[in-house]
């Protein structure tokens, strides 16, 4: 019996060693677990302080950048703001331009230009009818140029026999359409004289024929012995107007005044077709020798910039050259210069030849090489 108790005892004393270790490797098993939810929360945590410190780098930048971003959106308006400035300031400068052609004063000034023309003021009234009432006429002028109202009259066209047997056609405008261009041509003038080179002379304010006949005195006494005595083949007749106006555009920004001389343009061409190019300048008009000078200065920049010396007096022009064989090479220069604008020489009037008295230039003959020699 006794046995049979300490046997059980035994046997219990097992069993319970047995759920202790059980327990124990329990234990063991919730603290390995334990350890490794705290690695995983650490983990996490340093996963999330790199994250923070990412967040907080690119928030930096972000920040850094939308600053640089509105100090150059600030330097864009400051720019902005003071090209409006400048664009306005010359607009309301340029603007004015018609504005001063149609004032009174400079309407009055141009119209005591034509006190001797017996031109009609226009179609159906007579100057001596537009007299009688002479304000009435000139501030009706004035006001139709303000208000861009202003509608040129028709342009009568007739020919005129030249030296050579062939006809020129002459435009006849009324003293209306004289007055106002002249009127536009005081307000521009000045203008074009800074845009001129110097060595043309032709239909420009304080220049004559005499400066350009001192100036070819001037070239041959250099030692230019040769020239070329060169005419343009109906060079008022064949100008064309889109490049013409693209140079206006570029000197005058008043857009009303350069859509006003594109009107003028316009009703004085010579009509060669439906669908021909327009082109040519009313010979005749007040304005067509400042027109002929715009265009052409091109062709004397082309010149100056190839160091061949010329003299220029609107459509009638010499180059010079040391020797025959310089001639002959600027001969083709010029010719090549002239039809980029689309013009030509008269192969019949040009020529290549020594300076001299055989040489004619504005109605006088070339001197001989010596000093002091006046033209003839």
């Amino acid at each position: 019996m006794i046995r049979y108790m300490f046997s059980r005892i035994t046997n219990h004393a097992l069993r319970i060693t047995h759920y202790e270790s059980r327990i124990t490797n329990h234990a063991l098993r919730i603290t390995h677990y334990a350890l490794r939810i705290t690695h995983y929360a650490l983990r996490i945590t340093l996963y999330a302080l790199r994250f923070t410190l990412y967040a907080s780098r690119f928030t930096h930048h972000v920040s850094r950048i939308t600053f640089h971003v509105s100090r150059f959106t600030f330097h864009v308006s400051r720019i902005t703001h003071h090209v409006s400035r400048i664009t306005h300031q010359k607009g309301a400068v340029m603007g004015n331009l018609l504005e001063k052609a149609a004032s009174p004063e400079v309407l009055n000034a141009a119209w005591r230009r034509f006190r001797k023309d017996k031109a009609v003021w226009e179609p159906g009234l007579s100057r001596r009818e537009m007299e009688r009432n002479i304000g009435y006429h000139l501030l009706r002028l004035s006001d139709e140029l303000r208000t861009d109202s202003y509608i040129p009259n028709p342009v009568r066209f007739f020919p005129v026999n030249k030296g050579d047997g062939r006809q020129r056609i002459i435009s006849a405008t009324t003293l209306r359409d004289k007055v106002a261009q002249r009127a536009v041509l005081n307000v521009i003038e000045d203008m074009g004289e800074r845009f001129f080179h110097h060595d043309s002379f032709g239909y420009r304010p304080g220049r004559t024929i005499d400066m350009a006949l001192a100036r070819v005195r001037e070239c041959m006494l250099c030692g230019l012995k040769w020239v070329i005595d060169a005419d343009i083949e109906a060079c008022f007749d064949n100008i064309p107007h889109k490049p013409l106006i693209r140079i206006m555009q570029s000197l005058i920004s008043d857009k009303e005044l350069v859509s006003l001389i594109r009107r003028w343009l316009d009703v004085g061409a010579v009509r060669r077709g439906f669908l021909a190019t327009a082109k040519g300048i009313p010979q005749g008009s007040v304005l067509s020798p400042f027109l002929c000078n715009v265009y052409m200065t091109s062709w004397d920049n082309e010149m100056a910039a190839r160091n061949l010396p010329f003299v220029r007096f609107a459509d009638d022009f010499l180059v010079f050259s040391a020797s025959r064989e310089d001639a002959e090479k600027a001969y083709s220069c010029v010719d090549k210069a002239l039809k980029r604008l689309g013009l030509s020489l008269n192969g019949k009037k040009t020529r290549i030849a020594p300076c001299g008295p055989g040489v004619r230039f504005l109605g006088k003959k070339l001197p001989k090489l010596k000093r002091n020699t006046p033209f003839k």
